[in-house]
């Protein structure tokens, strides 16, 4: 214990006192994160609540009980008219007071902080600082570039974007302050300072710089925080226990550790990662579709451009007559990053307008997973990051930028990606941030070789089947009754037939073995009579053969049937605009 001496006259007079205990309000921790929230508890509770209900012809408590989801000891309990002795005797049109229970649920949501070691500009970021005895004060926080030059300056100031959308260096942030949100476990963070942000800068030259700085494979730039405590206006002057890194200054001649992350092992590294699309400085035209209002953009990547058709003839994926083929056929799909949202559909993606359907389903989410398999570094770069994630069949968007957004598909995904878009901003361009992020995803070369080869395996898809010779049934509904032996590639050589084929297959799926077996029909009906005709008052010896059914048989012929095959079926082939598209792939091939 200290001991306290008295001078002068005193000094005879020794104290004994306890040992003198200073608190100083510290800052321990400061750091980067991520959020995770998720539902913790359900919990239910009940009300009883009462119905009357009308006795109806041949009604018993127990039938009563069994209709009403109750007991007979139930109901005589809760009508005081009703005893064990009168049960029995129930009369048409006689009021019982029934007892109803009415569950109530509610979830609770809770919220948790990683400390996060990297991260990508623009992405979602929490700033984490641990204090003690901090309470109801506040810190200011500034991110600086570290020990090299990299987005900025060495020790300078980097820019960041607060949930707010304002573009800062400095944040200043309450101690306990998410205690004041709804979360379950906000007893967790009353000694800690939270701060959501976006590393991001409001500058377009600015931000393009950044992009350079970070662009190249696997390129980082160190990151660290300074936190100050100590200067804040409005609150009484505080004495501050810093425990950071390293030395960040001086207060009243006492050096203070007030950076975090400021050293070998520990630095903040911030990457380029993907951002979603938000650089191209796309907007989507408002299109009108049997009165559906959505986003279209048309895009710009030719399939006539694509830079790596030589490789894929190269390497045995494709020749050069179907690449023809593709190109003549899909240029009158859509390009190769062109992304809509007009229709019945929730979105449609690319040169052959690969779907999302209204239960989240469809040949887009079946795209997308094959892609996730070959590329999974692109399909976290491209899509999850972006918010798109595709699980089992279906696919599910997230707004990456609101961590108490959930994941939606389906009919509540297409309204919001058409947000904005009505009757009132018909062919005006607006941004739409879910779409920018698949035009991004389009684009990217890998996934557009993946377009390009789904185009060819359906070609051959529907070049593979064997055609309907007869069916029955309806239109919509036909039932298969026979089909010709051979399947239609091998009625048909010419890339103008193969065409025909592989658009109408795009278009309606199911109808082109029906439309391209009538077109055989009438072709050999019509070659048959004209050998019967022939054949007619001719002795047997003279009598000509009819066609065989074996395209593999027609030999120098080949060519000439083909051709009148085509003629009956490409004008009319059951489908939308088929003789225009018709005389445009004719033209074309």
């Amino acid at each position: 214990m200290p001991t306290v001496r008295f001078k002068g006259e005193y000094a005879h007079i020794t104290l004994t006192t306890p040992k003198l205990k200073i608190f100083r309000p510290k800052i321990n921790k400061a750091y980067f994160a991520t959020a995770k929230i998720e539902a913790v508890t359900t919990t239910s509770t009940t009300k009883t609540v009462q119905e009357t209900y009308v006795v109806a012809g041949g009604d018993t408590l127990s039938k009563i009980a069994s209709k009403k989801g109750t007991t007979v000891a139930a109901i005589i309990e809760s009508d005081a008219k009703l005893t064990q002795a009168n049960k029995d005797s129930l009369r048409v049109g006689q009021k019982i007071t029934l007892p109803n229970t009415v569950a109530t649920t509610e979830t609770n949501k809770k919220i948790t902080f990683e400390k996060a070691n990297e991260g990508a500009l623009g992405s979602e970021l929490y700033i984490v600082v641990e204090t003690e005895g901090f309470q109801g004060y506040s810190v200011y926080v500034n991110i600086k570039q570290g020990k090299a030059k990299g987005i900025e300056e060495k020790d300078a100031l980097v820019t960041f974007k607060d949930e707010n959308g304002n573009y800062v260096t400095k944040a200043e942030i309450k101690v306990g302050a998410l205690c004041e949100s709804h979360y379950s476990n906000m007893d967790d963070y009353t000694d800690m300072a939270i701060y959501k942000l976006q590393i991001d800068h409001n500058d377009a030259t600015k931000k393009e710089a950044w992009q350079k700085a970070l662009e190249g494979k696997d390129k980082k730039t160190p990151l660290y925080l300074l936190v100050d405590g100590h200067t804040v206006p409005g609150q009484e002057e505080i004495n501050v226990n810093y425990h950071g890194d390293s030395e960040g200054g001086e207060i009243r001649g006492e050096a203070i550790k007030n950076l975090w992350l400021d050293s070998d092992g520990n630095w903040f590294s911030l990457k380029k990662g993907c951002d979603c699309g938000k650089s191209l400085g796309i907007k989507f035209k408002c299109e009108d579709y049997s009165n559906f209002y959505g986003p279209y953009y048309s895009g710009s990547d030719k399939l006539d451009n694509f830079p790596n058709w030589g490789t894929l003839i190269d390497n045995g994926k494709l020749t050069k007559s179907k690449k023809n083929i593709l190109i003549a056929v899909l240029n009158n799909e859509g390009k190769l990053d062109s992304v809509q949202s007009y229709d019945s559909e929730v979105v449609s993606v690319g040169a052959m307008q690969k779907t999302i359907n209204k239960i989240g389903k469809g040949e887009l989410p079946i795209q997308i997973k094959e892609f996730k398999v070959d590329f999974p570094k692109k399909y976290k770069e491209l899509f999850e990051n972006c918010g798109w994630t595709v699980e089992g069949k279906k696919m599910y968007y997230k707004d990456m930028s609101d961590s108490l957004s959930s994941k939606i598909t389906g009919k509540e995904l297409r309204k919001k990606i058409r947000e904005g878009f009505n009757k009132k901003t018909l062919n005006t361009k607006i941004e739409c941030k879910p779409l920018e992020s698949l035009v991004k995803a389009a684009k990217d070369i890998d996934f557009q070789k993946k377009q390009i080869m789904d185009s060819n395996k359906r070609m051959e898809d529907s070049l593979n089947k064997k055609p309907v010779k007869a069916y029955t049934g309806s239109k919509k509904n036909k039932n298969i009754t026979e089909k010709y032996s051979h399947k239609i590639k091998d009625f048909l050589k010419s890339n103008l037939g193969k065409a025909l084929v592989f658009d109408h297959s795009i278009n309606r799926p199911a109808y082109p073995i029906f439309d391209f077996g009538n077109a055989l029909n009438d072709f050999f009906k019509e070659k048959d009579k004209a050998v019967d005709d022939y054949n007619k008052g001719k002795e047997k010896k003279d009598f000509k053969l009819k066609i065989s059914r074996n395209p593999n048989n027609w030999g120098d012929n080949h060519e000439e049937y083909e051709k009148k095959i085509i003629e009956l079926y490409g004008p009319n082939r059951d489908m939308t605009h088929s003789l225009i598209r018709y005389n445009k792939l004719k033209t074309k091939l």
